[in-house]
């Protein structure tokens, strides 16, 4: 089936500072998920979550121009060395070709167009465009989904086990995980209990580690439709503010 004829950008899609963005986030996704990646699958820890976080990162400073920026439905396609990135800016349509040598990552643009309104962007499309129909990753499933079976045991019944579950919820790159994990947090900090232990002198380096944990959530990036989060941690900001510490 032939291609719709679709229109090349006259100008390149990204500037300065945004391709300096989009260059960390494929050295990211290449070092995770390119031929020599890491295997497991977790949304958290490892290389998967180093590149989930990237990329939640990246989303957020593109919507400063653009309305909607995503790798498109969320999958990107391992073909044989090369990872291929479909990136949609709002309708503007930018294929990444990552790949990674001895020394360092190369990145080759395939193509960039402007998609008419409407445009579904499909894996059939991506593979035509690209020339090659790779192995599709999908991200959202590591993003968006949590089994609760998989989850370890969350224990906080010290400040150090506390400053320990911030920094999983700062690394995490999985909206579910972060919610989950939130409540422990929430529920430790506004407890009668924990208030007594902040205010312990010889817990003061605990206590600072802790505050540094909390104090970088709130400026931390969020999945998409995560408002959620930020409420929480207005929350949790509050009852540290109300502790004496």
């Amino acid at each position: 089936m032939p291609l719709p004829a679709f229109a090349s950008t006259a100008t390149p899609v990204f500037d300065a500072r945004e391709c300096k963005r989009l260059a960390a986030l494929d050295r990211a996704l290449a070092a995770a998920y390119g031929c020599d990646g890491s295997s497991g699958s977790g949304s958290s820890g490892g290389q998967h979550g180093k590149a989930l976080r990237c990329y939640l990162e990246t989303m957020a400073f593109m919507g400063r121009r653009y309305r909607m920026f995503e790798i498109a439905n969320h999958r990107m396609f391992r073909d044989g060395e090369r990872l291929l990135v479909p990136y949609d800016a709002h309708g503007r349509l930018s294929i990444h070709a990552v790949r990674q040598d001895a020394a360092d990552v190369l990145v080759d643009v395939v193509t960039e167009l402007r998609l008419p309104h409407g445009t579904l962007v499909t894996d059939a499309l991506v593979a035509e465009l690209c020339g090659a129909r790779g192995e599709a990753i999908d991200l959202e499933l590591e993003i968006y989904h949590l089994d609760i079976d998989d989850m370890p045991v969350v224990q906080v019944s010290r400040l150090r086990d506390l400053a320990a579950l911030l920094r999983r919820l700062n690394d995490s790159g999985s909206r579910h995980e972060a919610v989950y994990l939130l409540r422990f947090a929430v529920a430790r900090l506004c407890s009668t209990s924990y208030r007594g232990i902040a205010s312990a002198k010889n817990l003061r380096p605990e206590i600072t580690r802790l505050r540094d944990e909390l104090t970088e959530f709130p400026m931390a990036p969020s999945p998409t439709g995560c408002a959620c989060l930020r409420g929480s941690s207005c929350a949790a900001s509050r009852a540290w503010c109300r502790s004496p510490n």
